[in-house]
C-alpha cells in the first residue's frame, strides 16, 4: 500500500508540475500581448497622425491630463507586461526544478500583481465619470471661450472633428453664439461632412454640419483601445488564479516529499529507541 501510495503521489505531483508549466507557458504569452499592447498605445501616443496624438495636442494647448494618463497607461501596461513575462520564466524554472524557493518567490510574485491588478481595475472603475466630466467641461470651455480661427486651439479642434466626424462636444450647436463669432449661429468648416470643397459651409445650410458631438465620438474611440486592454487583462488574472492555485499545490507536495522532512527526523530515533529497549528486555 505505501508503493501504491507512493505512485499516487509521484504521478499526482507530475500533473500539477506539468500544469504549472503549460500555465506559465500560456502567461507568457499573455505578459507578452500585454507587452505588446502597451507598445502600441505608446506608439499611437507619439504618431503624430493618431487621434491619440490629436487628443495631446489638444489637451497640450489647454492642460487637460488626457494625454499623460493615456501614456501613463501605456507605459503602465508594458512594465506590467514585462514583469508577468519574467514571472512566467521565473514559474516554469521553479515547477521544473521542483524549487521551493523559486516556487514561493513565485507565488508571492503572482498574488502581489493579482491585488495590484484588482486595485487599478477599481480605481479606473470609480473615476471613469469623473475623467469624462472633466473632458467635457474643458472641450466647452475651449469651444465657447479659447477657440478662434488659427490660433493654437483651432489646430487640434479642427483635427479632431475631422478624424472623428463630429461637430462640437454635444453636437453642432454648441459653437453657436461663441466668442469667435458672437450673435452668430455658425460652425466651423472642419464640422462639414466631406465635400469638394469645404471652404465657407460653416455658415451654409445645417444640412452640410455633422451631427454626432465629439465627446461621445471620442468616448467610443477611447472604449475600442480599451477593450482590447481589458480583454487582455481579464484572461492574465484568470491565468494567475490558476498558478496560484498549482503553484501552492506544487510548494505542499514538495514539501511533503522532501526526505530531510522534519517529521522523518524526528520518527527515525524514536524507532531506534524502540527497538533498543526490546533488546535489553
Amino acid at each position: 500500500m505505501a508503493g501504491r501510495k507512493g505512485k499516487s503521489n509521484s504521478g499526482g505531483l507530475c500533473c500539477v508540475q506539468a500544469s504549472l508549466i503549460l500555465f506559465n507557458v500560456i502567461t507568457l504569452l499573455g505578459g507578452v500581448a500585454t507587452l505588446g499592447i502597451g507598445a502600441w498605445l505608446l506608439h499611437q501616443s507619439l504618431n503624430s497622425n493618431s487621434e491619440a496624438a490629436l487628443l495631446e495636442d489638444l489637451s497640450n494647448a489647454n492642460g487637460i491630463p488626457f494625454s499623460e494618463d493615456f501614456k501613463g497607461i501605456s507605459i503602465v501596461l508594458v512594465a506590467l507586461g514585462s514583469l508577468v513575462t519574467f514571472i512566467s520564466f521565473l514559474g516554469c524554472f521553479g515547477a521544473f526544478f521542483n524549487s521551493r524557493c523559486l516556487l514561493l518567490c513565485y507565488l508571492v510574485s503572482v498574488t502581489l500583481i493579482l491585488i495590484l491588478q484588482l486595485m487599478v481595475s477599481v480605481f479606473a472603475i470609480l473615476y471613469r465619470q469623473p475623467v469624462n466630466n472633466a473632458m467635457r467641461e474643458e472641450l466647452i470651455s475651449i469651444i465657447q471661450v479659447k477657440y478662434r480661427p488659427n490660433n493654437t486651439y483651432a489646430i487640434p479642434v479642427d483635427a479632431i472633428q475631422e478624424r472623428f466626424e463630429c461637430c462640437g462636444v454635444n453636437g453642432y450647436s454648441d459653437w453657436f453664439s461663441v466668442n469667435a463669432w458672437p450673435s452668430e449661429n455658425i460652425v466651423p468648416d472642419s464640422c462639414c461632412h466631406v465635400l469638394q470643397n469645404n471652404t465657407g459651409c460653416g455658415s451654409m445650410n445645417p444640412k452640410y454640419w455633422q451631427e454626432k458631438g465629439c465627446i461621445g465620438q471620442i468616448q467610443i474611440w477611447i472604449v475600442e483601445q480599451l477593450h482590447f486592454v481589458a480583454c487582455a487583462i481579464l484572461a492574465v488574472v484568470f491565468l494567475q488564479l490558476y498558478g496560484i492555485i498549482a503553484s501552492t499545490l506544487l510548494f505542499y507536495h514538495t514539501k511533503s516529499m522532501d526526505p530531510y522532512s522534519s517529521s522523518q527526523r524526528t520518527s527515525t530515533p524514536y524507532k531506534s529507541y524502540s527497538y533498543e529497549r526490546a533488546g535489553m528486555m
